[in-house]
This record gives C-alpha cells, sequence and structure tokens, in this order.
C-alpha cells in the first residue's frame, strides 16, 4: 500500500537500467534486420492480377490434371481474375467432377457463367450449393447472394433468381438467426422479387437484434438500406402509399432520412 514519489521511482529505474546487460551487437542486429522484414512486409500489397498472370503462364500448356483442391482453387482463382470465363467454366465442368461436394466450384461457374451472359447456368450452378449443403447456413447464404447478384442481369431470369434467392436466405435465416447479412440479404432479395412487406420485416427484425459486437455497427447499415428501401419506393408514385403504409407499420421507428447520401449496388 505504500506509495512511491517520482524521483524514488525514477532512481530505481535507473538502478535497474544499471544492472540490465545490454544487448550483444549480434542480438541489436538480429532486431534491426526483424523490424526492416516487417516494415517492408506491412508495406507491401499483394497483385493479384501479376500472381495471376504467373499462375497461369505455369499452365499454359492445360490446366492442372492434379486431383488437390488447393491448386484448383488456385487455378480458378486465377482464371476468374483475368475473367477467362469460357476457360473458368470448362475447368468447373472436370473439377466438379472429382470435387463435387466443394461448393466454390458452383460460385465459380455461377461467376462465369453470369460473365459471359448464360444466367439460366448460372442460377443452376448457385442452387447446386444448397443442394451439397442444404441444412448449412453459410452456404444458403452464399447461394442466397450469388441468386441476388443475378437479379441484376437484365433478363427475364431476373425474378426467378430473386425467388431464389429470398428463399435461400430464408432457410439460412431458420439454421442461424445472429448473421445481420442473412437480415440484409432476405431484405434485398424480397425487395427485389416485389415483396415489400417482407422486405421491410426483415429489416425491422434485422434493426431489433442485439448482434455479436465483432459485427461493428451493423445496426446503422441496416437502418440506412431500410431508408433507401422506403426512399426508392415513396420516388414511385405507384408505390408511394404502400411506402407510406410500411413507414407507420413495420418501420415505424425508422429515421427515413438516414443515409441519405449513399447508394446501393449489388
Amino acid at each position: 500500500g505504500d506509495m512511491m514519489r517520482s524521483s524514488d521511482m525514477s532512481s530505481s529505474m535507473g538502478a535497474a537500467s544499471a544492472m540490465t546487460p545490454k544487448p550483444s551487437w549480434f542480438l541489436r542486429c538480429l532486431l534491426f534486420l526483424i523490424l526492416v522484414f516487417q516494415t517492408q512486409a506491412a508495406g507491401d500489397w499483394t497483385d493479384l492480377e501479376k500472381e495471376a498472370s504467373q499462375l497461369l503462364k505455369n499452365y499454359s500448356s492445360g490446366p492442372p490434371t492434379e486431383r488437390r483442391r488447393e491448386k484448383a482453387l488456385s487455378y480458378a482463382g486465377a482464371l476468374w481474375t483475368k475473367r477467362r470465363a469460357d476457360d473458368l467454366r470448362s475447368y468447373c465442368a472436370q473439377w466438379m467432377t472429382w470435387d463435387p461436394s466443394n461448393g466454390l466450384v458452383y460460385e465459380y461457374l455461377a461467376r462465369a457463367a453470369q460473365h459471359v451472359g448464360n444466367v439460366n447456368t448460372a442460377l443452376r450452378a448457385a442452387t447446386s450449393i444448397t443442394e451439397i449443403a442444404p441444412r448449412d447456413s453459410e452456404q444458403l447464404l452464399r447461394g442466397s447472394w450469388l441468386a441476388l447478384a443475378l437479379t441484376q442481369s437484365g433478363t427475364s431470369d431476373r425474378e426467378v433468381a430473386a425467388t431464389w434467392a429470398k428463399r435461400f436466405a430464408e432457410r439460412s435465416l431458420e439454421e442461424r438467426d445472429d448473421n445481420p447479412n442473412t437480415y440484409r440479404a432476405l431484405a434485398l432479395s424480397a425487395w427485389q422479387s416485389g415483396d415489400y412487406g417482407a422486405a421491410a420485416i426483415a429489416y425491422q427484425k434485422g434493426i431489433a437484434f442485439d448482434f455479436n459486437g465483432r459485427y461493428g455497427d451493423v445496426s446503422r447499415v441496416l437502418r440506412e438500406e431500410a431508408a433507401l428501401f422506403l426512399r426508392k419506393l415513396k420516388a414511385d408514385p405507384a408505390k408511394q402509399a404502400l411506402a407510406d403504409e410500411l413507414a407507420k407499420g413495420a418501420l415505424a421507428d425508422l429515421n427515413q432520412e438516414e443515409g441519405k447520401g449513399i447508394g446501393l449496388r449489388i
């Protein structure tokens, strides 16, 4: 319980310093080299384009023939980075024959098919993710986001894609209700499918949920998206009455001006 005055502390520290042996020349050099290495490593950024080009150069005669998942992932990732969609589709067709339970096979296939405008194939690939893991919340959510991206295709399949996205998000939420991105996927897919009431309820439940602190201020993200949702509805003369109804119902406590400067791109 005794307190030490600052002058006493200084003298004690000085004595301790005097008794501490000085580091050798070798240790000093070693510490300096470690510091330099860490500084350089922290300042370096991975050049994905360069890495993809180098990896694909190593496979100039054809794709990897080894049935090793890590090599398949690296090769597919490089093809996608370079947007070689046709090559990626062909490789995924081979890849899935020996790794059919890997959801990333179908994700890459969906991306490649969407890139070349084949929405039907992309949608079938997205639904395949959920077929191989029908009780896995994360895989269901992955399928939802992939299908949701297809709603921006501008084709007649967009409504079908939105319906699947909503269904997958609902199933993901049934398996696990503590992921804020599931509420976002559900709200956005309901919005895109024209089920505006379900979208409002999804936002309402997400805003009210007490998420783990590791997600940060996710409540603000959900509030801003919900406010954007209402503003978009109000901007359509045919939907103004519905927007007012939702603003008085499920989203009654929402500040509709929140996040007024944001946009949303799926």
